[in-house]
C-alpha cells in the first residue's frame, strides 16, 4: 500500500462496554487515543452528542466525529443493542492491525467485522480509480 492513496477503515462490532459507549469523558479520551495511535492529529476537539437512534429511546447513545489534519474519524454507539460502528478515513496510511487490537481490547469487542479500503483517487497524480478492498477479516488468506 502506497502512502499517497487515501485509505478508509470501517469497523462494526458488538460490545458489552456500555460505560465507554455512554460516558462523555471516556468517549472523548478514547477518540483522542485512537487518533494518536494512528499517528494522526485532531484539528480541534472531537465533537460528540448523545441521542437515540431510530426506533430507540436510549438518549445515552453517543456519536462522535473528530476532524483530523489527515481526514476524519466517526463513531456511532448503540448501547441498547451493544453495538458500535467506526469509520476512520485518512489521506495517509496507518497500521490498521494495531488499531483493530486497540478497539478489541478497549471495547472488549466481539463479532468484529472490518475492512480496509483504498479510496478512489491517487493524491499524487489526481487520477481517479474505483475504491478497492485492501484487507478485511472476511478475505481468504
Amino acid at each position: 500500500m502506497e502512502g499517497d492513496k487515501p485509505v478508509q477503515l470501517i469497523v462494526d462490532f458488538s460490545s458489552p462496554n456500555i460505560r465507554l459507549m455512554t460516558n462523555h469523558v471516556q468517549f472523548i479520551d478514547w477518540m483522542r487515543e485512537i487518533v494518536e495511535l494512528a499517528g494522526m492529529h485532531c484539528h480541534g476537539a472531537p465533537i460528540i452528542g448523545g441521542w437515540p437512534w431510530p426506533g430507540s429511546t436510549d438518549t445515552n447513545a453517543l456519536s462522535g466525529v473528530a476532524f483530523l489534519e489527515e481526514s476524519s474519524l466517526t463513531i456511532h454507539t448503540y448501547p441498547e443493542k451493544q453495538y458500535v460502528h467506526i469509520d476512520l478515513f485518512s489521506c495517509k496510511t496507518f497500521d490498521h492491525k494495531s488499531l483493530l487490537d486497540f478497539i478489541t481490547i478497549s471495547f472488549d469487542a466481539k463479532d468484529l467485522n472490518w475492512l480496509l479500503l483504498e479510496r478512489g483517487v491517487d493524491l499524487k497524480t489526481g487520477r481517479i480509480h474505483p475504491a478497492r478492498v485492501i484487507d478485511s477479516n472476511n478475505m481468504a488468506s
